[in-house]
């Protein structure tokens, strides 16, 4: 039917033909007015229809509205409709085309798409949210203490120009949800002072979750959060504005990113979050990008987790100095300090503003440095001065070459180092060259000093080795370096001397500069006299030690079983018991002499008394041995080696031989070593130790 809506503005009633179905008001034109008031009723806009309102708008009484056109207003809007304003889905348009206007009522509206397409700042009262878009364009959304909620999660669901963005106070926010893992913008910022910096938060999977968003213009320190407090890797935390970020769904990390003007906010190279241990605490390495102003700088946070609490907040680490271990200085040496290049200020204990600080006493030194990003660090070093040690090794010199000098460093306890290798105190030099030493006393200071000695060649005097000459005979000695001065120890002062007798005979020969000298011992001999000991005490092993007077040369041992020998002192293993005779030669030179003694020798395991013919030659053998026997009925003939095991056996002996007989046996086939005969004749037997070689 054909009715009429009531459009209120001030204290008059207007009536605008509508079409009324139940409470659906359907207006097919535009209206333009100071109030509109939906009081109750049920408006549907269609496509492409726009509602201008020269003032407010207010919903009261469960009015709605299905909007698919646009309603714009330079008021302000309040709804208290006991609902969201709109039904259906409404994908319309509200646009605000006031100034300053306010978002006001008892219950929240959900827009579609939203738009602020005028400058000024736009107060909201109560909660809002956007179905749609949110085109901030270049007004300021002052959330004050509630929240905008943007549940459209496509990337440009928040829209801005140049100037845009959402403010918000202590409890309001900017709230998105997302469901990529693309970067979303939250375009916040502050009105007094008039400060823009947007956070961007890119979720690291593509899990449906939801940030809310807000940029605190003032110092953390106002809002419980003091900047002083903060671990030791932070040296300073932003005191003008910080973050608050609140992850209310999803519980994912997020790549969080914070812009920043480098000249209005200063130099930071890191962010903060506040803990409830409490204190601000150092997130780790951002990423970092740099630009020159206007265009924002920022930093990243890789995968951060945890965004409770809520508070982010630019940082500094500030730089690293060290001006070095406390230490000690040897005097009259300097020591540079410098804590690096490239500050922006430095400050030295003495006052002085340089970088770097040369000093040469004992004492506290301290530098305080401003750095790039803001930060003031200091660092403090001990130096004690020591004063190093004067060696001094002597003036330069020269000595013969056959002389030593002796050199002493000094400083007794030090830790010495010379060039010839030595690690005492003082060495001795022989030869002369260029000699140093670096010493090291308690407290680590270093003395040095170098000598140069030149050698001045000596003599050289070779009387030749010690010899030996029959009684009789004359020795002539020869010094040779012709033209020099000669002394012998005979008190001779020629270069050659005749000796015949025995004696050490020493001659110096001097060139008026530098002397050599040089030994000759020469034994005048006579015929040897010849001797020996013999030591049993291991037979059959037997030590023989030569006792002969006349000291021989040469040496000829016979130990009486077919060994010999031409050493001094031998020794000798006899294979069979017996009495041997030991004859010794001896030999000086100048003559022989000859001396026989007996020994008598017993052999462990000869018990049985040895037939009355038992031959086993040639031993020792390199090849065939041939055993006799005779007086005795022989059995069997065995060859053992050391290790007891039978190499060789002749079987039982047939009555031929059974009371004398030889056997030949073939040893070519042994390697070199020590066998034993065992010849078992009449329940006995007997044992012979034969020798392959």
């Amino acid at each position: 039917m054909i009715g009429a809506a009531e459009i209120k503005t001030g204290t008059a009633v207007f009536r605008v033909p509508v079409l009324i179905v139940a409470f659906l008001v359907w207006m097919n034109k535009d209206g333009f007015t100071q109030l509109f008031t939906i009081d109750g009723a049920s408006i549907f806009l269609q496509s492409g229809t726009t509602i201008y309102i020269q003032g407010d708008i207010l919903n009261q009484n469960g009015g709605t509205v299905d909007n698919s056109g646009t309603i714009a207003f330079t008021g302000d809007w309040t709804n208290n409709g006991g609902n969201s304003f709109f039904v259906n889905g409404s994908p319309g348009k509200v646009v605000t085309a006031g100034i300053n206007q306010l978002i006001l009522g008892s219950d929240p509206t959900s827009f579609y798409d939203f738009s602020l397409d005028s400058t000024g700042t736009k107060l909201m009262g109560t909660d809002a949210s956007v179905d749609g878009t949110l085109h901030l364009w270049n007004s300021i959304l002052n959330t004050n203490a509630v929240f905008m909620t943007v549940y459209n999660t496509a990337l440009n669901a928040v829209q801005r120009d140049t100037a845009g963005f959402v403010a918000s106070l202590i409890n309001g926010a900017l709230i998105r949800y997302m469901d990529s893992t693309l970067s979303y913008e939250f375009p916040v910022g502050g009105i007094s002072p008039l400060r823009y910096r947007p956070i961007e938060l890119r979720p690291t999977a593509n899990i449906p979750s939801a940030f809310r968003v807000r940029m605190a213009n003032n110092s953390p320190t106002n809002e419980g959060f003091p900047v002083f407090i903060k671990e030791n890797a932070l040296c300073k935390v932003n005191n003008q504005y910080f973050h608050e970020i609140r992850q209310i769904m999803g519980g994912i990390a997020s790549d969080l990113t914070m812009y920043y003007d480098t000249t209005a906010d200063g130099n930071f190279n890191t962010m903060a979050h506040w803990q409830n241990i409490p204190e601000w605490q150092y997130m780790g390495q951002p990423v970092k990008v740099l630009n020159a102003p206007p265009v924002f700088s920022s930093m990243k946070i890789p995968g951060w987790i945890g965004f409770s609490p809520t508070p982010f907040a630019l940082a500094s680490t500030g730089s690293m100095i060290f001006l070095g271990n406390d230490t000690t200085l040897c005097t009259p040496d300097s020591l540079m300090l410098s804590p690096g290049p490239g500050f922006q200020s430095y400050l030295w204990s003495d006052s002085s503003s340089g970088s770097s600080l040369t000093v040469d006493t004992s004492g506290t030194y301290f530098v305080i440095i401003d750095d790039s990003s803001g930060c003031t660090i200091s660092d403090t070093i001990l130096i004690t001065a020591v004063v190093s040690p004067l060696v001094n090794l002597g003036n330069d010199t020269s000595m013969c070459s056959n002389d030593s000098l002796l050199l002493d460093a000094g400083y007794p306890g030090s830790v010495y180092t010379w060039s010839t290798g030595a690690t005492t105190q003082a060495t001795s030099v022989v030869g002369g060259g260029t000699i140093f030493v670096d010493l090291t006393v308690s407290g680590g200071c270093h003395g040095k000093d170098t000598i140069v000695i030149t050698p001045i060649q000596a003599p050289t005097v070779n009387l030749g080795n010690d010899t030996s000459v029959c009684l009789g005979d004359t020795v002539l000695l020869d010094a040779g370096n012709a033209g020099l001065t000669f002394l012998w120890s005979t008190n001779a002062t020629t270069q050659t001397i005749n000796v015949t007798s025995t004696n050490q005979y020493i001659v110096t020969v001097d060139d008026g500069t530098c002397d050599a000298s040089d030994t000759i011992q020469v034994n005048v001999l006579q015929v040897p006299v010849a001797a020996f000991n013999m030591d049993t005490s291991n037979s059959p092993l037997v030590q023989f030690t030569d006792v002969s007077s006349g000291l021989p040369i040469s040496w000829s041992w016979n130990f009486g079983d077919g060994g010999t020998s031409a050493f001094k002192n031998p020794s000798h293993t006899y294979l069979l018991p017996g009495t041997y005779t030991i004859t010794l030669i001896v030999d000086n030179g100048c003559g022989k002499d000859t001396l026989q003694r007996s020994l008598i020798i017993t052999v462990p395991g000869f018990g049985a008394e040895i037939p009355v013919v038992l031959k086993a030659w040639p031993n020792p053998t390199s090849g065939n041995i041939k055993v006799e026997w005779g007086g005795i009925f022989v059995d069997e003939l065995q060859i053992s080696d050391v290790f007891g095991r039978i190499l060789y056996s002749s079987g039982k002996m047939d009555g031929n031989q059974l009371n004398s007989g030889n056997l030949e046996i073939d040893f070519c086939q042994y390697s070199s070593a020590t066998y034993t005969l065992v010849v078992k004749a009449e329940n006995k037997c007997f044992r012979r130790k034969i020798v392959r070689i």
